[in-house]
């Protein structure tokens, strides 16, 4: 299995993941867990078969350095996929949400981007419908 961490930028990485096997599934653990040098847990993947998978949850997780959520991606069976919410979900360093993509059986159906000013006070949010 090999895990590419081209997506987040300037971090010394060390991981730490499980074996390599046909059936990548672990009842609704992670299967994958990456830490950052110093311990803190940056990374949890979840799969079905070879497929990044979850049914109630995202099926990848990113953390900070500092424990704060800072991407989320909701996929079954390897696509994009959530009905109740936005399926990728991208935040900065202290835990605002940046963007929203919503996504159906990897179909996208609309974006929302998110503009902060100073002091982390929301200025504008653009919904952009796909058509």
């Amino acid at each position: 299995m090999s895990v590419s961490y081209s997506q987040i930028p300037n971090e010394n990485i060390h991981s730490r993941s499980a074996k390599c096997r046909t059936e990548m599934y672990m009842d609704d653990k992670p299967f994958v867990q990456i830490r950052y040098p110093s311990g803190e847990l940056m990374c949890q993947r979840w799969f079905q078969g070879t497929f990044w998978h979850r049914e109630n949850g995202p099926a990848e997780i990113v953390f900070s350095k500092s424990g704060e959520i800072i991407r989320e991606r909701w996929m079954q069976f390897g696509v994009y996929h959530r009905e109740n919410g936005p399926a990728m979900i991208r935040r900065d360093e202290n835990g605002s949400i940046l963007y929203q993509r919503f996504l159906i059986k990897g179909k996208l159906c609309f974006w929302k981007n998110l503009m902060y000013g100073v002091g982390n006070d929301l200025l504008t949010e653009f919904w952009i419908p796909v058509l």
